[in-house]
């Protein structure tokens, strides 16, 4: 409903598969609609821009590269490899997303040509 409360329908975590597909997921830390200038969608980003706009304060949120680790562990992230019943996962599993992560870091957070 227009107006409501995001915790009206998004509750603590993802209600059972016998609730069948598409009901409105769960995450611990409460649902919330990002701000209008924090584009969550990544389609048809370049690599590099995409990283660099991870990476720029001014673009994600004021983070620096210790915020973003930490941003990484939010249960709204998290949920990505778990998403409940009728939805697929994040392909890449969330330990080897983790170590490529590190990798990044260690390296300098190097964005593609």
């Amino acid at each position: 409903m227009v107006g409501e409360r995001c915790t009206t329908c998004h509750g603590p975590s993802n209600l059972p598969s016998t609730y069948g597909a598409n009901v409105p997921p769960g995450a611990s830390t409460g649902w919330r609609m990002p701000k209008p200038d924090e584009r969550l969608v990544f389609v048809g980003v370049a690599p590099r821009a995409l990283c660099e706009q991870v990476k720029d304060p001014a673009r994600n949120g004021g983070k620096d590269a210790a915020a973003l680790r930490e941003h990484l562990e939010d249960p709204l992230v998290t949920w990505g490899w778990s998403p409940g019943f009728g939805r697929k996962p994040i392909p890449v599993p969330r330990e080897t997303f983790l170590a490529a992560w590190a990798t990044w870091t260690n390296a300098g957070t190097p964005c593609p040509n």
